[in-house]
């Protein structure tokens, strides 16, 4: 008898083991799906914030001469030997005069084209620049305009950077570039005329934008530029790239 009591004994020891862990198994199943409905709206609401920007910013990287100087005139005077080269010879000011060649989206291409530009006459550094504007106070559609708009402006840019890169290396003519340019200014203004009669205050900054890129267009596809024996085209090209982005700062 006191073996059989003994071996019951281990049989009910072992029975209660195994109903705690399927009740311990059913228990986590039930808490791991509570934990999940509840779980779930925070990540929602975490990836809502972090797509819900309140500031648009653009960081953009120039390739400068590393010869900064006080003199404007001195300044003036680099700018014209950069534009001789192809460069943009853009002058910005920051308590010295910068001589910019070209700008780039990417900081280690810009780094790259620095070094590239480097000769024992000429040192190239690359300089840092930040825009951004709020929207804090934009509706989802106000944003999604916003990035329509910047979107276009981006891609234009990207596409005259491209026919400086194609003057160079002679796959288009001047005259071919002008002609494509004066496009893109077509294009521009379809997109400027929407925005400006669009009269919301909130695009002000944006308008302001494009007008000055459309002005910068306008000079770039001045036909007076195309027989310019001292300043090749690609650097008109670069230039109104460069002023283009600087206007943004303003």
């Amino acid at each position: 008898m006191k073996k059989t009591y003994h071996e019951v004994t281990i049989h009910k020891k072992s029975l209660n083991k195994k109903v705690f862990v399927l009740v311990l198994c059913v228990f986590i199943l039930i808490l791991t799906s509570f934990l999940s409905f509840l779980i779930s709206p925070i990540l929602n609401l975490n990836f809502l914030i972090a797509t819900n920007k309140n500031v648009f910013e653009k960081t953009y990287y120039f390739v400068c001469l590393n010869t900064q100087t006080n003199s404007k005139d001195d300044a003036i005077e680099k700018a014209q030997n950069i534009k001789s080269r192809g460069g943009a010879g853009v002058l910005i000011f920051d308590e010295q005069y910068f001589v910019i060649a070209s700008c780039y989206e990417e900081k280690e291409k810009a780094t790259n084209i620095a070094k590239n530009l480097t000769t024992e006459e000429n040192l190239f550094s690359v300089k840092e620049e930040s825009f951004f504007f709020s929207i804090k106070n934009f509706t989802e559609s106000e944003k999604q305009e916003t990035s329509q708009y910047v979107s276009f402006l981006t891609e234009k840019l990207h596409e005259i950077y491209a026919l400086a890169n194609k003057l160079d290396q002679k796959e288009e003519t001047n005259v071919s570039v002008n002609l494509k340019l004066k496009t893109i200014k077509n294009e521009t203004n379809v997109y400027c005329q929407k925005l400006l009669n669009d009269k919301n205050e909130k695009f002000s900054l944006l308008q302001s934008y494009y007008l000055k890129f459309l002005s910068a267009i306008e000079y770039a596809s001045s036909e007076k530029h195309l027989d310019n024996a001292i300043i090749p085209y690609s650097s008109i090209l670069r230039e109104m790239i460069c002023h283009s982005i600087l206007s943004f700062k303003k």
